[in-house]
């Protein structure tokens, strides 16, 4: 997997399958980063991802996942990072440095791991 992002938050992302792949588990840390320390805030774990509301979605849109399978493959797509958050997040309160750190898994391994560093600045848009 490579991914890169532009100024206005939208990563473009480079799936590589080099088999067909069952997608069992996503595991998802985050922390906070204060005076250059990581604070552990939350842990999610999905242990069947293509059953989840808005995962489901992602997965069988942009991996053309039926039932959490996937086939070898490449894969690319566009993801406005921004606006995810936005929604995940709304105009609350949450501000600052953020860290997360996601697995993807199968009964056979991991399949990928994302980090991702992101800064929420209070703003007047919304």
């Amino acid at each position: 997997m490579t991914m890169s992002m532009d100024e206005n938050g939208v990563g473009a992302v480079n799936f590589t399958f080099l088999a067909d792949t069952k997608l069992e588990e996503i595991k998802i840390y985050v922390h906070n980063i204060k005076d250059n320390k990581k604070n552990f805030l939350w842990s999610y774990k999905l242990n069947e991802p293509c059953k989840h509301y808005s995962m489901a979605y992602i997965l069988k849109q942009n991996l053309k996942a039926e039932n959490c399978f996937i086939k070898k493959g490449f894969y690319y797509t566009k993801v406005n990072l921004k606006e995810v958050t936005k929604s995940y997040l709304g105009h609350s309160f949450f501000y600052g440095t953020y860290f997360s750190k996601s697995y993807l898994s199968s009964k056979k391994g991991n399949i990928g791991c994302l980090d991702i560093t992101l800064v929420l600045n209070l703003s007047s848009e919304k």
